[in-house]
């Protein structure tokens, strides 16, 4: 439990604060940097988002996921795809800033090695998020392209099968013609009529 020295001293020192020092802000802004490559947050206040949302749509189109598995290797092919597009952006960033921060120091013939080795140790941290983003993109992107194939295959051999199916059902039963009688041919309402019209006018045929 802190004491009563200790509760004053504090607060007198909070009183004497200044706030963080311009090294602690240029900390704070690289690790927001380096947030933007390996964090959560995807689009940052200075982002295009229309051109973040075009380029969601054209890797969406491009590979049209029939499933949440599909979905979400397509979701992280574009992540990938759009922390590795702002990369150039931000060292181009790192090294403009050093520029005009050391313009005043160092010779113009001389400032971009200087800057360079100044912050040299940054831009090799883009390079290896680079790197590690192109590794994770293609990864993705042949995961996900030997699921597609897969169901695919699976889609064709399905289409296959159905007309096989249809023709190896059995026959349906076709109806029963009715039998004629072999030799004889038994009267019927017509060939009765023939008859008794024939007795009537006279004539009776003969037997043979």
């Amino acid at each position: 439990m802190s004491t009563a020295a200790q509760i004053n001293a504090n607060r007198i020192n909070s009183q004497s604060s200044t706030g963080p020092s311009e090294a602690g802000l240029a900390k704070t802004r690289l690790n927001a940097l380096k947030n933007a490559l390996t964090g959560q947050t995807v689009v940052l206040p200075d982002d295009d988002v229309e051109a973040y949302v075009k380029l969601g749509k054209s890797i969406t189109e491009q590979y049209r996921p029939a499933n949440d598995q599909e979905a979400r290797l397509v979701e992280s092919i574009f992540q990938s795809e759009w922390r590795l597009m702002r990369i150039p952006a931000l060292e181009n960033n790192i090294l403009a800033g050093g520029r005009v921060a050391m313009a005043d120091d160092v010779p113009s013939h001389l400032l971009s090695g200087q800057v360079y080795l100044k912050y040299e140790r940054s831009l090799k941290n883009l390079n290896i998020q680079e790197n590690r983003l192109r590794r994770s993109r293609d990864k993705d992107t042949a995961r996900l392209e030997a699921l597609q194939a897969a169901r695919f295959d699976q889609e064709a051999a399905s289409q296959k099968t159905q007309p096989q199916q249809a023709q190896q059902q059995p026959p349906q039963p076709q109806p029963k013609e009715k039998e004629t009688p072999i030799g004889f041919e038994f009267a019927n309402a017509e060939n009765t009529e023939k008859a008794e019209a024939a007795t009537v006018g006279g004539s009776t045929p003969k037997v043979p």
